[in-house]
């Protein structure tokens, strides 16, 4: 199976701010357990990234590993968490979003982008300059390229049904 993704750039200079009126982003600790699981599971198996036989202990210790790194925010309207976001790397001067993720009945509404916007302002406030994603769809690339990112590439996610080994 093989999946197509979008290498997308931005320097923050460049962060184009959404309205985020009546929306905070807070901590990921901020949001129930259970809910942030079953995002992170759901992010899994829609990414193609769930191939273990067991996604959700995968979802359980990534949820865990976020918590202990501080690495990701919820993006809440109201009292109502609607948006995930997070850094999966974090440079003194840059840092790669991942783990994006909306649930399907919230999609469509710049609920993403407000979450991605809002810790990139954070990030930018501590000194980060750059940032970098890489977006799994092209409505995804285009909700990012609101906020200022721009298409610098194209990869390619294979994988394969069993264990493969390469000779180098």
């Amino acid at each position: 199976m093989q999946r197509q993704s979008r290498i997308t750039t931005l320097p923050l200079t460049g962060l184009v701010m959404p309205d985020t009126a009546g929306f905070t982003l807070r901590p990921l600790a901020d949001a129930p357990r259970d809910l942030v699981i079953r995002w992170r599971r759901a992010y899994l198996l829609e990414t193609m990234l769930g191939q273990e036989s067991d996604v959700d202990a995968t979802a359980i210790k990534d949820i865990d590993s976020y918590l202990a790194a501080d690495s990701h925010r919820v993006l809440f309207d109201g009292d109502t968490p609607v948006a995930m976001t997070g850094f999966n790397a974090v440079l003194p001067d840059a840092v790669q979003i991942g783990g994006v993720y909306t649930p399907p009945d919230l999609r469509s509404h710049g609920l993403a982008r407000r979450a991605v916007a809002l810790h990139l302002a954070q990030a930018r406030a501590a000194g980060v300059t750059r940032a970098i994603l890489f977006a799994a769809s092209a409505a995804a690339s285009t909700a990012y390229q609101a906020i200022g990112f721009r298409r610098i590439g194209t990869f390619a996610i294979v994988l394969h049904a069993e264990p493969q080994v390469v000779h180098g």
